[in-house]
């Protein structure tokens, strides 16, 4: 299921949905990042696609695999769902 995650698309939609289920679970922002060695800020630019490094694409694997492939799936194909009715 690996390959599926990278047809995620970088951008706002990803980022709201990750940041949404990782709340969910009881973690903040913050914390994910300073377990991982980053700031909120780069974090924010490798999700959204402004960095789009192979830096970026393994922090955008690491940020799914955190809230769970199954959790990020469900989450962002509603999302985009209903971004594309309205």
């Amino acid at each position: 299921m690996a390959k599926d995650v990278l047809t995620y698309q970088p951008g706002p939609v990803f980022y709201d949905v990750w940041a949404g289920a990782l709340r969910a679970m009881g973690m903040s922002i913050g914390e994910w990042c300073a377990a991982e060695g980053m700031s909120a800020h780069s974090v924010r630019l490798m999700a959204t696609g402004a960095l789009n490094g192979e830096k970026s694409h393994d922090v955008r694997r690491r940020m799914v695999a955190v809230v769970g492939d199954d959790v990020f799936r469900v989450l962002y194909e509603a999302r985009e769902r209903r971004r594309k009715a309205a």
